[in-house]
């Protein structure tokens, strides 16, 4: 298309087809009437025949004939002046292709852009022939229009498709980042991922879907509706897969990363972390693998279930159901030479035991505890009818972790706190110090948070702490004495991270108010 007029057959371009238009082909007159049903096989023989017996053209005859309305007359013209046709049903529009188009401007003439290619961008119109709309996407867009054609149900359904689901879709799963995962885990309307899953079943009700099939392949997830019997792609997402955080981002403090790094990297022993569901032990385990994941280890793991794919590492799932036990899995791996073992969760006694006995004889063994802060994990396995003196020589360090919301940056503002939240802090009241709170925007939903990081409590079992262990001491006495030896409470932690303007005083004592100070 130059100055509003259409190229010629012989100046039309390929068309990419690494954009998934493999669908999009130049098709002779014939091709085309027939394969969308506008003619039979037999009329149109019937019309090849009267035309080399008339010496008219095919066109005109078809039309002299009857057999071609007047509503196909773009489709003739688009194939007489060489403009290509495109199955809507197999193309995917990029949501930054489609947004060099407002959706009111697509809706109005019934065009779908498709692609584009430098300063050309491919756009589906039901009449291809229409100078008039062509100029106007050009004023739109800046770009030069290449008309494709389509039918004008196929645009309308393809539209719907596009604008009212697929840019939305995309956007989210964008938001999916490594800073927002721990939030995708349980933040409940706020996570993307329930708001993927949200918007995929909104937009099937709105298009009357019986069935929904979501379809995971080896590079993209591709979603289907079922509409009146008919399956119809709405979307095909890019895969979300293993997304990993840093250790350095998941919010120790230098002193506890140190420390943390330090356990990690020992040869042998049993690192425990504790903390209820949802607080984010999983993602440490998972940070703490990744760093250690090297050709010359030997990592496998037993889960229940997988939570993130990890390559070189040998992961398999628990599978009660034929007997696939933590315990009974994790007997397998310890004949099969690992150097690293992780265990989703230390349960009962037989899977105790089988841990601390792979921590003993030289492996480096990862595992979790429901536990509500790091000393509570000696007493937790004693009771489970572990001895003591086998927990005191196995365990080489516990963290305790939750997750806090952290303040929006976009509405984040300062404030002086009164002096009965100093008090509450255990802050000195002279001391004038700024606190921080979000005042709540669009961004945030009003709520003032987005995102969330960890609070930690990091135990190092020195020789003090055997000894506690090994005499059954209550888990306060255990506390005090890592505290003496440098361990920070949770409560200790995120007040920092209070004081430091990243979570608010009253996301601390919601998040902390079950913990002994």
């Amino acid at each position: 298309m130059e100055n509003g007029r259409i190229k010629g057959k012989e100046e039309i371009t390929e068309m990419k087809e690494e954009m998934d238009v493999s669908s999009i082909q130049q098709k002779n007159l014939e091709e085309v009437l027939v394969e969308r049903g506008i003619l039979t096989q037999e009329q149109l023989d019937s019309a090849k025949k009267e035309a080399e017996e008339t010496g008219k053209s095919l066109k005109d005859v078809l039309i002299d004939s009857g057999f071609i309305s007047k509503e196909h007359m773009p489709l003739l013209l688009s194939i007489e002046l060489g403009v290509k046709t495109v199955d809507l049903a197999n193309v995917i529009v990029e949501p930054e292709v489609a947004n060099l188009i407002p959706e009111s401007v697509v809706r109005k003439f019934k065009v779908l852009p498709l692609f584009r290619e430098g300063n050309n961008l491919t756009v589906a119109m039901a009449d291809p022939t229409d100078i008039r709309i062509i100029d106007e996407l050009h004023r739109e867009t800046g770009l030069m229009i290449e008309p494709v054609l389509a039918s004008e149900m196929e645009i309308v359904r393809a539209i719907d498709q596009t604008y009212g689901a697929a840019d939305t879709i995309y956007e989210i799963v964008k938001s999916i980042d490594e800073k927002r995962i721990l939030s995708a885990k349980d933040a409940g309307e706020e996570a993307p991922i329930v708001k993927l899953t949200n918007l995929i079943i909104v937009q099937a009700i709105r298009d009357r879907a019986s069935d929904i099939h979501i379809e995971p392949e080896e590079k993209m997830v591709r979603v289907r509706y079922r509409i009146d019997g008919v399956l119809h792609r709405v979307v095909s997402l890019p895969k979300k897969s293993s997304i990993m955080i840093g250790i350095e981002n998941l919010g120790f403090s230098k002193q506890d990363l140190r420390t943390f790094l330090d356990l990690i990297h020992k040869p042998y022993g049993m690192i425990l972390v504790t903390g209820p569901t949802g607080s984010g032990k999983t993602t440490t385990l998972y940070s703490a693998l990744n760093r250690l994941n090297t050709e010359d280890r030997n990592i496998m793991t037993m889960e229940d279930p997988i939570e993130y794919q990890l390559p070189i590492v040998r992961q398999t799932q628990v599978n009660p159901q034929i007997g696939l036990t933590f315990a009974a899995g994790l007997r397998a791996i310890l004949r099969q030479d690992p150097d690293i073992v992780m265990v989703g969760e230390v349960r009962d006694l037989e899977t105790a035991e089988i841990a601390v006995h792979a921590a003993l004889t030289g492996h480096l063994v990862f595992s979790t505890l429901h536990t509500n802060d790091a000393p509570s994990a000696f007493t937790r396995l004693v009771d489970m009818g572990v001895e003591p003196f086998l927990v005191s020589s196995s365990v080489i360090g516990v963290i305790a972790q939750r997750l806090v919301r952290v303040i929006c940056e976009k509405c984040k503002e300062s404030y002086e706190p009164t002096p009965a939240v100093l008090k509450e802090l255990g802050l000195p009241e002279a001391e004038k110090l700024k606190l921080h709170r979000g005042k709540g925007c669009p961004l945030c939903k009003g709520t003032g948070y987005r995102g969330r990081i960890g609070i930690y409590s990091v135990l190092k079992v020195t020789p003090k702490i055997q000894e506690l262990i090994v005499s059954r001491a209550p888990a306060g006495e255990i506390d005090k004495v890592a505290r003496s030896e440098g361990m920070k409470t949770l409560r200790e932690d995120c007040l920092d991270k209070v004081v430091n303007g990243i979570t608010t005083v009253e996301e601390m004592l919601r998040v902390t108010q079950d913990i002994i100070v």
